[in-house]
């Protein structure tokens, strides 16, 4: 039994910059099934290597599995469909599984094109998938999937979701092309080899804007000594040198955070940690942020959103923004570079409120400000929010070809313009790196060459976003 995983390439996509990881999704239940027994697994990231479908079909022809699994999300969505038709034509003794967070919200594109759909957290459902297929037995009733019977679309209840994530073996990075040390050639990292860590799942929070449909809303983490556990044998083995934490709360369980931070302290580990993908504010105190600092940490994410406090409120986020302030000081005061995140275009944005966000971003000054479109994705509160009370600009339900940082608008309503959205985004670009001041703090933020080569392309992408387009259409 042969199965390939395939993590598809959006070769059309735009605004999607920012370190390429790889699948870890798919590396998890590469692992969970070579656990089982399947010994003949592989994890193909189309995405790092840019692979366009007929070099995907060569490397299917190459491998010839049993068992096709494709990934797929709002970008690569298109790009998943299109080689999941592709697959089925030319290979249709093949069983196709395909999933993400998007397949079981348009059941029926995906069952056009493929076999079964795997609802939620992969890990379980796809095993069994595996076992029914080799066993011959029917596939309609395990649970955590989708499929058609009779012509008609059956869903199957979700399993309960992995409760003792130490359970779970770590991520099967052999199993994967290209192998872990690509990923640190195409990424802005201070130390190689870099490897990214996920040390819990799940978010209790009600954000508007976040689709939660694979990991759900109950937070689960993995012990202290799990992590360090997964660190070690990604040191030893693998020579990784930095950890980047994927986690959306790392911090929500201070004890935990605490433990792990400690461990890492005490054992003198010469790493280099980057949780740039989002800490809570409200769960960090001036005594963590040094703490996370003596671990090694030397770059943190920020989720603002708003500087406007009523635009927070309406959007569920739970925060304060002098917390933000308070939080920005401190890992200043620690030399940990900070990245703000921020959203243009959430329900109710105006032209004062968007001014506010450009005026707190600059007033709190993280090093960098990321500067993105809301896209209402299909299963959250927002995109609900605009079927009954906006319009969209863009098609959403078939993908979207243009990612956070495209300086494109997807809906409108009467308070929040499309158009104003836009031109407020570009604004706060200008405004917040067009000085001085901030050129020279981003100089002295740089940790390394990488870094060095990823500021540059990110200043190349901002210039075009803020002028390219116009200066094209002018020669045109």
């Amino acid at each position: 039994m042969k199965i390939l995983l395939i993590n598809q390439f959006p070769y059309y996509a735009t605004g999607t910059e920012g370190t390429v990881y790889p699948p870890l999704g798919l590396a998890y239940i590469a692992s969970v099934l070579e656990n089982a027994g399947y010994k003949n697994v592989r994890v193909l990231d189309a995405n790092v290597l840019r692979l366009k479908n007929e070099e995907v079909i060569k490397k299917i022809v190459e491998y010839a599995p049993d068992i096709i699994g494709v990934s797929s999300n709002v970008v690569t969505q298109r790009a998943a469909i299109e080689l999941c038709k592709i697959v089925k034509e030319r290979f249709p003794e093949k069983l196709l599984v395909v999933g993400g967070p998007l397949p079981i919200l348009h059941p029926e594109k995906f069952l056009k094109v493929s076999d079964v759909i795997v609802n939620g957290e992969g890990e379980v459902p796809f095993l069994e998938i595996v076992r029914a297929w080799e066993s011959k037995s029917e596939l309609k009733d395990i649970p955590g999937t989708a499929s058609l019977h009779n012509e008609e679309i059956r869903i199957n209840v979700r399993p309960e979701l992995i409760g003792d994530l130490d359970s779970i073996p770590f991520p099967a990075y052999h199993l994967m092309e290209p192998p872990l040390k690509e990923y640190s050639r195409k990424a802005r990292i201070k130390k190689a080899y870099m490897a990214p860590i996920l040390t819990s799942r799940g978010c209790p929070y009600q954000c508007t804007y976040c689709n939660k449909s694979v990991f759900g809303s109950t937070f689960r983490m993995r012990s202290a000594e799990n992590v360090l556990g997964e660190i070690d044998w990604l040191m030893k083995n693998l020579n990784v040198k930095q950890i980047d934490v994927l986690d959306d709360n790392f911090n929500l369980n201070p004890e935990r955070t605490n433990s792990i931070l400690d461990s890492i302290i005490d054992g003198r580990y010469d790493l280099a940690i980057n949780c740039h993908n989002g800490l809570r504010v409200d769960r960090l105190t001036r005594e963590l942020a040094g703490k996370l600092k003596r671990a090694g940490v030397f770059k943190v994410g920020v989720g603002v959103e708003s500087g406007d406090e009523r635009i927070l409120e309406s959007v569920k986020k739970k925060l304060k923004l002098h917390m933000v302030r308070d939080v920005i000081k401190w890992f200043r005061e620690e030399n940990v570079v900070v990245h703000g995140y921020f959203i243009f275009g959430l329900p109710g944005d105006n032209g004062e409120s968007m001014q506010n966000t450009i005026n707190f971003a600059k007033k709190a000054n993280p090093h960098f400000a990321n500067f993105a479109i809301c896209i209402p994705f299909p299963g959250t509160v927002v995109y609900d929010y605009v079927k009954k009370n906006g319009t969209f600009l863009k098609d959403v339900d078939n993908g979207v070809e243009a990612g956070f940082f495209d300086g494109t608008a997807f809906f409108e309503d009467d308070i929040t313009i499309g158009e104003e959205v836009v031109a407020f985004n570009k604004k706060a670009f200008k405004s917040f790196y067009f000085r001085p001041s901030k050129v020279a703090d981003i100089l002295f933020s740089i940790h390394s060459f990488s870094e060095l080569k990823w500021i540059i392309s990110q200043v190349v992408s901002v210039l075009y976003n803020l002028f390219g387009k116009k200066l094209l259409r002018g020669r045109g």
